[in-house]
């Protein structure tokens, strides 16, 4: 299953330098091993988005009760990232 999701600029630029290998996320889409998740950076403060995008294969979603009820944790691994178009 294929997920695009929007991800606030902070987060997203750790994502993009490589520092950020997870997502922590409410699992309301029922997020699985195997799935590709779209990340989508969010212009700061806005709902517009920036133009760039990283493609992950999700290598792992940890469902534990560390966690609040109805959120995962998943592990990610990068397939691509593009500059996009604004």
């Amino acid at each position: 299953m294929k997920h695009i999701l929007k991800c606030e600029q902070d987060y997203f630029q750790a994502s993009w330098e490589g520092n950020k290998n997870f997502e922590l996320r409410k699992n309301d889409r029922g997020f699985q091993k195997g799935d590709i998740i779209i990340l989508q950076e969010l212009e700061r403060g806005k709902i517009t988005k920036t133009g760039r995008e990283i493609e992950y294969l999700v290598t792992y979603a940890l469902s534990h009760e560390a966690l609040k009820e109805g959120w995962v944790c998943l592990s990610t691994s990068r397939i691509e990232k593009s500059e996009g178009n604004k």
